[in-house]
């Protein structure tokens, strides 16, 4: 709505960070793309599987902050900041919302190195995408395909009619995966800020 940030641009806003906002309709999906990029995945060696596998252990859960700590700053947007482990721990591990089946992981033999976080909305008839990431070093050899394409298959397993995803509007690359994956663009969010003077 770029009347809406051009009223608000002539009071002092700016634009600080945007977000491209895409749906899946999951009973449109591909279903032999996604199973041909999980394929193609494995038989490069790459394992996947959810965080409910790996039972919840104490390492598991050590291993799921590392393995986060280590990808988030690789989002646009996102800082170096991450909680410690026990805060982590506190309030995403052992709260209420926290689904230990949503967090789908790559591995290569024994290194974790891809992750995609899942959350249900709408009482689980929507899928969101909040997370998505690779490790630099596997990045380009269609990790991040294959777990996004699995999250659909999931998806469908789950009876879920709708995945939605946002990305910061730079983040070009996995843009482009979920096109691939049959995403279409809905209207996303503009982060606007004004400094407000002293006195103001």
């Amino acid at each position: 709505m770029p009347e809406f940030e051009a009223f608000a641009s002539r009071r002092g806003f700016h634009a600080v960070q945007r977000f491209v906002t895409m749906t899946l309709q999951v009973s449109e999906a591909d279903d032999a793309l996604l199973a041909r990029l999980v394929a193609r995945a494995s038989g490069e060696g790459v394992r996947l599987f959810s965080f409910a596998e790996t039972g919840n252990t104490p390492e598991a859960r050590r291993r799921l902050y590392e393995l986060n700590r280590r990808l988030a700053p690789l989002l646009p947007g996102n800082g170096d900041e991450f909680p410690t482990f026990s805060e982590y721990e506190r309030e995403i591990l052992d709260a209420e919302w926290f689904w230990a089946e949503g967090q789908l992981i790559a591995a290569t033999a024994d290194r974790w190195i891809g992750l995609v976080g899942l959350g249900f909305y709408e009482d689980g008839r929507a899928l969101q995408h909040e997370f998505t990431a690779v490790a630099p070093a596997m990045q380009g050899r269609g990790v991040a395909q294959a777990l996004k394409a699995w999250s659909v298959q999931k998806a469908k397993e789950w009876g879920v009619s709708v995945v939605r995803t946002g990305n910061d509007a730079s983040n070009a690359p996995i843009i482009a995966v979920n096109r691939r994956l049959g995403y279409d663009l809905v209207p996303g969010v503009v982060k606007l800020r004004r400094l407000v003077g002293r006195g103001s």
